[in-house]
């Protein structure tokens, strides 16, 4: 599938709806590799950089996405994008209830660029053929002041990404309730 942008306007980020379920491989192969649009660590003289190690997604239905890929961004209150939104390559492997990514994103803004409030937003991706299009799934975020190094595992939430109930968690909807996440490490380096 073609990748395309997927933040609208107004603080909400949104992509249609998944009514319909996403076809599979055959013989329950990965689908091929894409590129993704990572950028490199900025210098290290600027501040202190983050990377994010995304390692996998907990899904009950992993094995019927089409071409998944993680959108990251950093957002801050008020559903601002600071920096540029990355893509990651396409899924490495697949297992029962998890699709492999085993990749690293730097953000593309220090960490004493991001306000407090502001969060990393993940939003899994994938393609339906029938609507011929990439389509959000479900989303997660890690805020500012939980961006310290380490495994972490964020809960998934249901799409519309609500980039202003980041504040509220209360106002978010779970996208499950079985214990799946996305395993991120964070990593931080001050030069």
């Amino acid at each position: 599938g073609a990748r395309g942008a997927t933040a609208g306007g107004g603080g909400e980020m949104w992509i249609g709806s998944d009514d319909d379920a996403a076809g599979s491989f055959e013989g329950g192969s990965a689908p091929p590799i894409m590129t993704g649009t990572l950028l490199p660590a900025l210098p290290a003289s600027e501040g202190t950089t983050i990377e994010i190690a995304i390692d996998r997604i907990g899904l009950k239905d992993a094995e019927v996405y089409i071409d998944p890929y993680i959108d990251v961004s950093v957002v801050r209150p008020g559903g601002i994008q600071v920096g540029t939104k990355q893509a990651t390559p396409g899924a490495t492997q697949r297992r029962p209830q998890y699709i492999n990514f085993d990749v690293s994103v730097h953000l593309q803004t220090t960490l004493e660029d991001i306000e407090p409030g502001s969060a990393v937003i993940f939003e899994f991706v994938h393609y339906k053929p029938k609507k011929k299009k990439n389509s959000v799934r479900c989303w997660c975020f890690i805020e500012r002041a939980d961006l310290k190094p380490g495994q972490q595992v964020l809960e998934l939430y249901k799409k519309p990404v609500k980039t202003e109930a980041i504040a509220n968690p209360k106002k978010l909807n779970l996208h499950t309730v079985k214990p799946l996440y996305l395993h991120v490490d964070v990593r931080r380096d001050s030069g």
